[in-house]
């Protein structure tokens, strides 16, 4: 069986449902989340946030449905 992608990003970053992570947000600043899950998926590496969290982290209302982030 295929490994997901979302799985694949989580062992990745070395990270299990419950746990922070640090990720750059917005303008390369570090921001910590809790993943709430990791979900199937089979292209690519994703991360998946809604917009209120999206809001809250950046402190601005989303005007993009999806963005790339390289660390």
């Amino acid at each position: 069986m295929r490994e997901s992608s979302y799985r694949k990003l989580a062992q990745l970053l070395n990270v299990h449902e419950g746990e922070t992570v640090r990720l750059p947000i917005k303008d390369g600043v570090m921001k910590e989340m809790v993943v709430s899950g990791i979900i199937e998926n089979v292209a690519g590496h994703f991360m998946i946030m809604s917009p209120t969290v999206y809001e809250t982290l950046a402190q601005e209302t989303p005007t993009k449905t999806q963005a790339f982030v390289s660390f």
